[in-house]
């Protein structure tokens, strides 16, 4: 079987896509043979939850990683998108290879979810932020200097175009140059990539829109070329390809903004300063930390009937989950809210808290994931006039999260060559297990 395998982690892509008339022709003609079949995704159905159940085989109720932020109870704070490895609570595919097989290399290139992953190769971004407020473009890498090295054949690494209103497809374009340049130098036996592109013009513009059609048409002409270069950058082995993506995006129409509803019940505090609100954690009885279609609520105990009522009325919010509930949809662990947010199909949750927008803090009109205390789709439009980002959550046209249907609501899995995956529904919980055991089988 085997002897290399490269996933390639392709955001935005479903199996209707691939469905005539294709979105992705090129893509559609390489897995014709094996078939494109729908993947579901764990719950919530965002990024790092999903990435990290695909790498390590457990739901987010064992691994921990429960969404795309982390709110600290204990210090009363929220940081998103800066998950490191050290904090999932299941062992990665590749650290299991390397049990089984302790020569064996693997690498993991620009995945959100495994920052500084224990991988033997990886490379994420990490800009530089100068004494003077500039940021620079930079990434993390290992081996040291391999990101040196990939500057300086590429060029640094377009973190403007990664995120935010000018993120467009070069980024995505410069990480596949970049994976097959580091892929072709270490030759490792599993290599994860990250093609991010779609992912972005989905929110920005809709899944169904025309600018949607145009771009997946862009990205398949760039992961066919790059298929096609491994198996010069392999040969004379010929490595199998598996494409997976994460989740499918749905059109969206409307914002809910659960925060609002929880001061206007006199449970979450603001402070100002200079005219500006910030939240008041440690004052706050209830806060939500909000992601796309879900947000986990965080809540004192003599507070949670409060807030379960206030949330329920909301307009926008399908279901209020608590208990059992919680159990159910595999999302059990100290680190999710007491309450979790389920939004109607064409909503979503901002994470916004003020009533008045001149009130608003000054980063909420930058780019600024970190500052942030939830997701911030917006930072992927500009208003023009004033150089800044909007506070109109109204633009945002795709959205994603919701627990998945049969078909509805997954990604795809194919594969150049055959891959098994555990029987039953196809889950992504099934994918690690399946690269091991096709890994395993040259062995053998």
């Amino acid at each position: 079987m085997a002897k290399h395998i490269v996933l390639i982690d392709l955001v935005g892509a479903v199996p209707r896509r691939f469905d005539k008339p294709p979105l992705f022709p090129e893509l559609a003609r390489i897995f014709r043979t094996g078939g494109v079949r729908a993947l579901k995704p764990v719950f919530p159905a965002v990024t790092c939850p999903v990435q990290v159940s695909m790498v390590t085989g457990a739901p987010p109720s064992q691994h921990g990683i429960i969404a795309n932020g982390l709110f600290d109870r204990a210090e009363r704070t929220v940081t998103m998108w800066t998950w490191p490895a050290s904090r999932i609570q299941r062992a990665p595919v590749w650290e299991m290879l390397r049990k089984r097989m302790p020569r064996a290399k693997s690498a993991v290139m620009f995945f959100q979810g495994l920052k500084a992953a224990a991988a033997d190769i990886f490379i994420n971004p990490h800009p530089k932020h100068t004494p003077d407020g500039k940021t620079v473009p930079w990434c993390d890498s290992r081996p040291s200097g391999l990101y040196e090295e990939l500057a300086t054949k590429l060029g640094h690494f377009p973190l403007h175009k990664y995120w935010g209103p000018m993120a467009d497809v070069d980024s995505s374009r410069w990480i596949l140059d970049a994976s097959l340049l580091t892929l072709a130098q270490y030759q490792p036996e599993l290599s994860l990539v990250y093609v991010p592109h779609l992912d972005y013009v989905g929110q920005r513009c809709g899944p169904d829109s025309g600018e949607f059609a145009a771009e997946a048409r862009r990205i398949d002409g760039l992961v066919s070329q790059f298929i096609a270069d491994l198996g010069k950058a392999f040969a004379p082995s010929v490595p199998m390809v598996v494409l997976a993506s994460e989740y499918a995006m749905v059109p969206v129409s409307r914002a809910t903004l659960p925060n609002v509803a929880l001061r206007e019940a006199g449970l979450l505090r603001v402070s100002e300063d200079e005219g500006a609100e910030f939240l008041d954690l440690p004052a706050s009885k209830a806060f939500a930390m909000a992601d796309h279609q879900v947000a986990h609520v965080y809540v004192e105990r003599d507070a949670l009937d409060d807030a379960a009522a206030a949330l329920a009325k909301l307009d926008g919010v399908a279901e209020v989950c608590r208990g059992e509930r919680l159990r159910e949809l595999g999302i059990a662990h100290p680190n999710t809210g007491e309450l979790v947010l389920l939004s109607e199909p064409d909503a979503w949750f901002a994470y916004y808290w003020w009533h008045d927008p001149a009130k608003a803090p000054g980063f909420a009109r930058t780019v600024d994931i970190h500052r942030k205390p939830g997701y911030d789709p917006v930072e992927l439009f500009l208003d023009a006039e004033n150089r800044c980002i909007p506070l109109d959550p109204g633009l945002v046209r795709g959205s994603h999260g919701l627990p998945p249907g049969e078909v509805a609501g997954c990604g795809v899995l194919a594969s150049t060559q055959p891959l098994t995956l555990p029987p039953g529904p196809r889950v992504v919980t099934g994918l690690a297990d399946a690269l091991m055991k096709s890994l395993l089988s040259r062995e053998s």
